[in-house]
């Protein structure tokens, strides 16, 4: 389902990647403490050509770490502190330094 819709609804069928066509298509609930974290606060920003963009909105003084994010076969490990972010994609070292807009993948 995954590769179908861009969120799991609450009912779907089981054999096909599908919704019911009397039910709304989408989950209203069940993420949104996530989504708010790591498209909010976080700043996840995948775009439409596969490009993957963060600009973190963290509050100041704030130490976070978010591991074993999954985006296109890649994982991404994000650890925040005191107003600076790194991030590993794949193990490795992508950026380091202060929170501003900046490109993943």
């Amino acid at each position: 389902m995954g590769k179908h819709l861009p969120y799991y609804p609450q009912e779907q069928f089981a054999d096909r990647p599908a919704v019911p066509a009397n039910k709304r298509a989408n989950e209203i609930s069940g993420m949104t403490g996530a989504q708010a974290i790591l498209y909010g606060m976080v700043g996840f920003d995948p775009s439409i050509d596969g490009s993957l963009w963060i600009n973190p909105k963290i509050p100041a003084n704030t130490n976070m770490k978010l591991t074993g994010y999954g985006y296109n076969q890649n994982s991404i490990d994000i650890s925040f502190f005191n107003n600076t972010f790194s991030i590993l994609l794949n193990g490795k070292k992508n950026y380091s330094g202060k929170q501003k807009l900046v490109r993943i993948l």
